[in-house]
């Protein structure tokens, strides 16, 4: 684990920052180059797999350090803050004494062989940033890119729209993934000859519904 020399009363009065592990000593080795620890300063332990930001870490090291807090809260252990900064920073210290608290270091020891902490949690935590991706950006960006494929006019509900992209992400095989920081992305692109193939299915089997509606998109 990272270890860092910070100030006692912020981690006391829970009020650390993530800068304030790297305006002190950082990752000294204690036996060829011994600090020298400054008054008022104590050593913690950075938990791996619980840091990222805005523009690091993913949705794996997001939903840890969700769970790891969850954890000490239930089990009320001692010694475990968050260390918030700035662009949406997040990480997870733990105090020398809490270093030996053998439920702690248990998690610890099993993120060294397999990164996620609860599997079920992580897939509720990626449904919850999709659902918020879908409906904030993707939505929309189907809907353009939908419109410039398909000849007709795409006004339709966004519950047909969703339903459209989701069976059309079957089709192709192709599904949103969680890059960097946890940005969601997908390739629109190779959904687009999936999906006019079922528009074009469901116009024929529905061409007088279809053509009432002056060639709109009326997927139900």
């Amino acid at each position: 684990m990272e270890s860092y020399y910070i100030n006692k009363e912020k981690f006391r009065n829970d009020d650390l920052i993530y800068a304030d592990l790297h305006n002190t000593y950082y990752n000294m080795d204690p036996i060829s180059d011994p600090p020298t620890i400054a008054p008022g300063q104590m050593k913690v332990f950075e938990v791996p797999y619980c840091t990222g930001s805005d523009y690091s870490g993913s949705t794996v090291e997001h939903c840890n350090h969700n769970v790891f807090l969850e954890l000490t809260k239930e089990n009320d252990w001692k010694g475990v803050r968050s260390c918030p900064g700035g662009m949406g920073t997040y990480c997870i210290v733990i105090s020398e004494p809490a270093s030996l608290n053998p439920e702690i270091m248990e998690i610890i020891t099993n993120l060294q062989n397999y990164s996620i902490i609860n599997q079920d949690a992580l897939s509720e935590y990626e449904m919850e940033v999709q659902e918020e991706w879908w409906s904030s950006i993707g939505l929309s960006e189907w809907e353009e890119i939908l419109g410039a494929n398909f000849d007709g006019d795409t006004t339709t509900s966004d519950g047909a729209l969703t339903k459209l992209f989701h069976a059309s992400c079957e089709k192709a095989g192709e599904y949103p993934i969680f890059e960097t920081g946890e940005v969601v992305y997908i390739d629109f692109e190779k959904l687009i000859p999936f999906a006019l193939k079922i528009i074009n299915k469901y116009c024929y089997h529905n061409q007088e519904k279809y053509d009432k509606q002056q060639g709109q998109l009326f997927l139900m």
